[in-house]
């Protein structure tokens, strides 16, 4: 049994290289458009964003993307959480130019598909607040924030 002293850099690496490992796996032995993989290449960006590797998550979400635009369709709601989380991924890099195309992409997804009153296009309003915030547009955030309906 262990003690609970596991550095978290030796469990984020072992599980990195049992991702990688899977990936490679798949992307061998699945068909090139599988739910799988496109999941696979999610968990591996997890573990890069959790551990602050933003520029190492960016291609694996990337590459969900492509697969899930290709299996579901450019506008499926798997497209829109998988490029909202890229948003996230360029928010942690501070590129925020490229974050706000992607949010206000995942928005509009989830808009059409969910309506402006769902928990999900709620949170990619608030994510669009807090990218403004993030680069000291405040007003900006505010009159998001303020457009934001909850009922």
């Amino acid at each position: 049994i262990g003690t609970g002293d596991w550095s978290s850099d030796v469990c984020s690496s072992d599980l990195e290289e049992l991702m990688l490992d899977i990936i490679s796996w798949g992307e061998a032995n699945l068909e090139e458009n599988n739910h799988s993989l496109a999941e696979c290449y999610n968990k591996i960006a997890v573990i890069y964003r959790s551990i602050n590797q933003n520029e190492k998550a960016v291609p694996y979400l990337k590459k969900q993307i492509e697969t899930l635009q290709d299996i579901d369709g450019v506008n499926s709601l798997s497209v829109a959480e998988a490029v909202n989380s890229l948003a996230g991924a360029y928010m942690g890099l501070e590129n925020f130019k490229e974050a706000e195309s992607l949010i206000l992409q995942s928005l509009r997804i989830r808009t059409e598909r969910l309506g402006n009153h769902h928990p999900n296009t709620i949170a990619s309003k608030v994510k669009l607040g807090l990218l403004h915030s993030l680069k000291g547009e405040f007003d900006i955030a505010e009159t998001i924030y303020s457009e934001i309906e909850l009922t």
